[in-house]
């Protein structure tokens, strides 16, 4: 792999940077072995409370992989992931979402939008278990809820109803 990397970017990038100093904060998240294919190495690493968890690579790097794992999208095939020292499953993203886990895809546009629907609708999506009774929409409460996110997050949809 190292050769890869080399012909890809014109240099050889070395080893691992070295680790920074551990946060004396609570340990929230920890993932332990985690393999996600055959090929890979299992992936280990903790998060401290108050840290933000941001992945990058190159391409084919697995990173993808990894957030698909974490956010219940793609299931790992081997490992453990305890979140406040709970072990969890990520088998759907709706597990994850329990665990107060969340992911943002690398295509946000493509990946985490339905475009033919409304902002409201949108903002609705993660909720609407909460949102429903009897297979129905409550749509005054989807409103409501909509517009305090559009107020919290200071966007400016053209009308938070209307489909793009």
């Amino acid at each position: 792999m190292p050769d890869l990397i080399r012909l890809m970017v014109g240099r050889d990038i070395g080893g691992r940077p070295p680790r920074p100093e551990l946060s004396r904060a609570k340990v929230v998240l920890t993932v332990e072995n985690l393999v996600l294919g055959q090929d890979r190495e299992p992936i280990s690493f903790q998060l401290h409370a108050g840290e933000v968890l941001g992945l990058a690579g190159l391409v084919g790097s697995g990173r993808t992989r990894l957030a698909n794992a974490l956010g219940g999208i793609r299931a790992a095939r081997g490992g453990v992931v305890t979140r406040n020292g709970r072990p969890v499953r990520l088998k759907r993203p709706s597990d994850a979402m329990r665990s107060g886990i969340a992911v943002i895809p690398e295509d946000r546009k493509r990946e985490g939008l339905i475009l033919g629907h409304s902002v409201r609708e949108n903002l609705a999506l993660p909720s609407l278990r909460d949102l429903s009774a009897m297979g129905m929409v409550r749509s005054r409460t989807e409103r409501r809820l909509a517009s305090e996110a559009v107020r919290a997050f200071g966007v400016r949809p053209p009308l938070i109803d209307i489909a793009s």
